[in-house]
């Protein structure tokens, strides 16, 4: 498990492990992460010796990545504990001002540690009903903080530009809403047909986790079947092991 300080819904921490084995290593050393989420991933792809160029779509979650030690600090300053009524005065002050210390409480303890906004861009996943202390330790903040610093930050993209910047010998490991999962993590629709368009294309290896459903746009992709815990849905009782699983394109490089 990779122990990173950002709860994320679909984080890979109890996974990339696993799925590293089938993942296409860059030749040129350099992986391209176009869906960073909680980081693990890319930590990860440090921790091995590559170079990551990382990205999301998420301008909270960016200023977050990008500003976590501050953030964090000032977290402490504001919030030691939460209940369910200091949740919604934090996540209605978020709301307000957009402050990455905020939105790194919301994201520790929000949910199922879901990220969703409404029209209006508003947070509003509701928070658990009972919450102690949300901060992660400072070790896990310092690693993580200086890996988005080895990595030279986190770029505020969408995955069609991401992908722009690809380059021969690099290698992608995508990360996206799944596809027909009913979650994402933006006011907009995320345009799942756009990128597996995309990836059809793209000329150098790349895996992508998602549901099943996603290996039918590939059929000549290699898929490996994975299982999980199944954490989103509302009811308890549909919350057991849920497959997915790990399309790889090994084009030549």
């Amino acid at each position: 498990m990779i122990d990173v300080p950002l709860a994320w819904v679909g984080s890979k921490r109890n996974l990339i492990e696993r799925l590293a084995p089938s993942i296409p290593r860059p030749s040129s050393g350099r992986m391209v992460v176009p869906f960073f989420g909680s980081g693990a991933d890319s930590l990860f792809f440090v921790r091995e010796g590559l170079d990551v160029l990382a990205s999301d779509a998420n301008p909270d979650l960016v200023r977050l990545a990008n500003e976590l030690e501050d953030a964090w600090i000032r977290g402490l300053e504001l919030v030691e504990s939460i209940d369910r009524e200091t949740y919604l005065a934090v996540r209605a002050e978020f709301n307000r001002t957009r402050d990455p210390a905020l939105f790194l409480i919301l994201v520790r303890t929000s949910f199922n540690s879901l990220v969703r906004y409404n029209r209006k861009r508003e947070f509003n996943v509701p928070g658990p009903k009972k919450v102690g202390s949300w901060a992660p330790s400072e070790r896990v903040v310092s690693e993580f903080a200086d890996m988005v610093e080895t990595i030279g930050g986190v770029d505020c993209l969408d995955f069609e530009a991401a992908l722009a910047r690809v380059r021969p010998g690099d290698a992608v490991y995508l990360d996206p809403p799944y596809f027909q999962a009913g979650v994402d993590y933006l006011p907009e629709r995320f345009d799942h047909e756009r990128l597996f368009d995309l990836l059809a294309w793209l000329p150098v290896p790349w895996a992508m986790s998602n549901s099943p459903a996603a290996a039918d746009y590939f059929p000549g992709a290699r898929v490996v079947q994975l299982e999980r815990a199944g954490v989103v849905s509302s009811k308890g009782s549909d919350r057991g092991r849920v497959r997915e699983v790990l399309i790889v394109n090994e084009v030549d490089a």
